[in-house]
């Protein structure tokens, strides 16, 4: 009986020292990367695990995306999408992942505005 708690504890374990990784396909210090920071913590005690926030930008996103998408789909690998997650479809030709058919939402993590600014000297006042 004792090997069988001790396997059992040391199943339990190795799962819970497994890295998660949270791939943002931006660079740190993006709004995505403070925003994957921020809940990271969180996140690794709601799962049980340990998570590391890894940045893979380039290409609009499409870098990262890719890599979440070749990974194994074994819950240890997630990404921290945005707007351009489904906007790359639009803007390149071909992608090497479909943005709806080759990842599940799992979470809303909540929106990010953006404001147009100039220099008060420009006498604009619409877009």
């Amino acid at each position: 009986m004792r090997w069988l708690l001790a396997l059992a504890f040391a199943t339990s374990v190795a799962h819970a020292q497994q890295l998660t990784h949270l791939i943002v396909p931006f660079g740190a210090g993006a709004v995505q990367d403070t925003i994957a920071r921020s809940i990271n913590a969180e996140l690794g005690a709601a799962l049980g695990r340990s998570m590391i926030v890894e940045n893979r930008a380039g290409a609009g996103g499409t870098i990262g995306t890719a890599f979440v998408a070749k990974a194994p789909a074994d819950g240890q690998t997630f990404i921290l999408a945005g707007a351009s997650h489904t906007i790359g479809g639009s803007l390149y030709a071909k992608l090497p992942y479909h943005p709806l058919k080759d990842f599940t939402p799992i979470a809303h993590i909540g929106n990010v505005d953006y404001v147009l600014l100039t220099s008060a000297s420009v006498p604009a006042t619409n877009v």
